[in-house]
């Protein structure tokens, strides 16, 4: 069947406007991950150049950058930006009614990236902030805390979003472990723009966060936020990681480090994102239409730093079990070796480890190897490297274990998330 979209006058090109906020580094991480996408398709396009006529998805993609500014006046400049620019698709955050109103009109593909959900007839590409929430839980839940907190705007819905995957978490390993019952939790709200309310916003903060039980674990929905109470801990003395263990979101290099000690974030995987975005829109370009009008993308994790090196265990032993853990995972860590450290009997050490975190020893070096091995899996090290740094026996037994925990292997896994 050929489409509309099929049917764009003949041309050697198809140009995409891409309206994205690019001060923020989501946004870049995005264009990185369309780039990527298209980087193969585009030199084999270029190659057919002369075997006209080409339907439009068969042509090289060129892009047009355009701000993703809110104002009125920012709005206007990139509609006539488009207009002028004969762009035949748009892959945009829509954060406006008005450039809404314009897509509607525009008659051509359009895929919208980190949907807030208020323009659900746009086809969309976006993180899937439920259970970016969740990898965040886990991350406190593992280091054993009890206490924890949500810095997020309630005025923005996908704050909203991964704070109930936040708190969910919470309130599923309260039903599936009765011991673990004992959970408080705290919402702290973000509601600044102005000057004079920033200041207010950085008091109130405060002392909120002073009256926090302690140690506390609190993820902020974005890492600009995370600098922030970063900031205020310093100012009023609470001690990072000591008493507060802070987690952001967006992995954005340059905050995590503006922070003293260095951010934990959670990875949202945002060139995934860019990359599902570029195949959503030629999905729409061939078939006419997208078989989901929503393509969420699970984060990669997290990627821990200074800030969440905290280890809340109440039991001497079973804390020293895990730093032990942690310590010589690539060195065949096992409980027999745990057991002759700590002075104790395996079956004593099981019932501690159970009782404190729910986990057997094995469980725990179980998961410590994956969380090793995926931490490493965006970086150039080899796969044969990384198995030996997490305590596989081979990167064979390491790709047996990722496909029956992820059903894919450490290759693959790296290939449809970095790109690499």
């Amino acid at each position: 069947m050929t489409t509309l979209y099929q049917q764009l006058p003949a041309r050697s090109v198809f140009k995409v406007s891409l309206v994205l906020p690019l001060e923020f580094h989501f946004a870049r991480a995005v264009v990185q991950g369309i780039q990527q996408a298209m980087a193969a398709h585009n030199t084999e396009a270029r190659l057919r150049l002369n075997q006209a006529p080409l339907a439009a998805h068969q042509l090289p993609w060129t892009f047009f950058l355009h701000g993703g500014s809110t104002s009125e006046t920012g709005i206007s400049q990139t509609i006539a930006e488009i207009e002028t620019s004969h762009s035949d698709a748009i892959i945009c955050q829509l954060r406006s009614e008005r450039l809404h109103d314009f897509i509607t009109t525009f008659k051509k593909p359009v895929v919208q990236v980190m949907s807030s959900g208020d323009f659900p007839d746009i086809p969309a590409a976006c993180s899937d902030n439920q259970v970016v929430g969740t990898v965040g839980a886990r991350h406190f839940l593992d280091r054993g805390l009890r206490h924890f907190a949500f810095v997020g705007g309630r005025v923005f819905s996908w704050s909203n979003i991964r704070e109930d995957g936040f708190r969910n978490a919470f309130d599923q390993a309260a039903t599936n472990n009765t011991g673990q019952n004992d959970f408080t939790y705290s919402h702290i709200d973000i509601t600044s723009s102005t000057a004079s309310e920033i200041t207010e916003d950085l008091i109130r903060l405060g002392d909120a966060i002073e009256k926090l039980p302690r140690p506390v674990g609190i993820m902020a929905g974005c890492d600009r936020w995370g600098l922030l109470v970063a900031q205020i801990a310093l100012e009023r003395g609470i001690r990072i990681p000591e008493e507060i263990s802070l987690l952001g979101v967006d992995n954005d290099q340059l905050f995590c480090e503006l922070c003293n000690p260095p951010l934990s974030s959670v990875d949202q995987n945002l060139h995934a994102v860019g990359q599902s975005s570029a195949r959503l829109l030629m999905e729409i370009l061939r078939d006419g239409g997208a078989q989901k009008p929503v393509v969420s993308t699970a984060p990669a994790g997290v990627v821990g730093r200074g800030s969440s090196d905290l280890l809340a265990v109440g039991d001497e032993k079973v804390a020293e079990a895990i730093r032990l853990i942690r310590k010589n995972i690539g060195s065949g860590v096992n409980v027999k070796t745990l057991s002759h450290a700590l002075g104790l009997n395996r079956r004593t050490l099981q019932r501690r480890f159970v009782s404190v975190i729910g986990r057997n020893p094995n469980q725990e070096i179980h998961r410590v190897r994956l969380e090793t091995a995926l931490h490493l899996l965006p970086t150039g090290v080899s796969i044969q490297k990384i198995a030996a740094a997490a305590g596989f026996a081979s990167s064979q037994h390491m790709s047996r274990v990722f496909m029956q925990e992820f059903n894919t292997k450490p290759t693959e896994l790296r290939k449809r998330l970095y790109g690499r």
